[in-house]
């Protein structure tokens, strides 16, 4: 077999070339863990198929759920800040958000 960089010949079980050093079968070797990592995955993702998609209903509840409980407070905090006033309440939430970036 030659080297496909030098074309010198070389042993054909040669992972490098003894005469210019460069890597020749590293991309087979890798090629076929690559496939075996996919093959996996596909099958974790057939077997588990239902699981994952309750998962993810389950976390779009918990984010849905989350908006609403931040919209409610939203709301409370509008509903109070009537009370106090358009310039006390511009000035509170600027304070706030100051608070935030720091």
């Amino acid at each position: 077999m030659k080297c496909p960089f030098c074309a010198e010949e070389i042993n054909p079980d040669a992972v490098i070339c003894r005469f210019c050093h460069k890597k020749l079968k590293v991309s087979d070797i890798w090629r076929r863990v690559k496939l075996a990592v996919l093959i996996t995955l596909i099958v974790f993702f057939v077997k588990n198929w239902h699981s994952l998609s309750e998962f993810a209903g389950r976390a779009a509840d918990v984010i849905g759920s989350a908006g609403v409980y931040l919209k409610d407070i939203k709301e409370g905090m509008d509903h109070g800040f009537e009370s106090i006033g358009k310039n006390k309440r511009d000035n509170a939430i600027k304070q706030y958000l100051e608070m935030q970036d720091k």
